[in-house]
């Protein structure tokens, strides 16, 4: 998933608590919050943070390319 989508998914949870769910490795996700860091090369990296939808008590930290709609 591009940045930029990722991130008005981010907007519209926080606006609309669980109007919206993103799919990571098969299951259902609400989409929190984004993380960027950088590796030792200088690249960036676009880390989302999911929060699961069974519980509301995990967050998973997946790389942003993984992430579907």
């Amino acid at each position: 998933m591009e940045r930029k989508n990722f991130i008005n998914l981010c907007r519209v949870t926080a606006t609309k608590p669980k109007s919206v769910t993103v799919m990571y490795n098969g299951s259902k996700y609400y989409p929190i919050s984004l993380q960027i860091s950088f590796t030792n090369e200088g690249e960036c990296r676009n880390t989302a943070i999911l929060q699961d939808t069974k519980q509301g008590k995990c967050l998973v930290y997946a790389n942003i390319n993984e992430i579907k709609e």
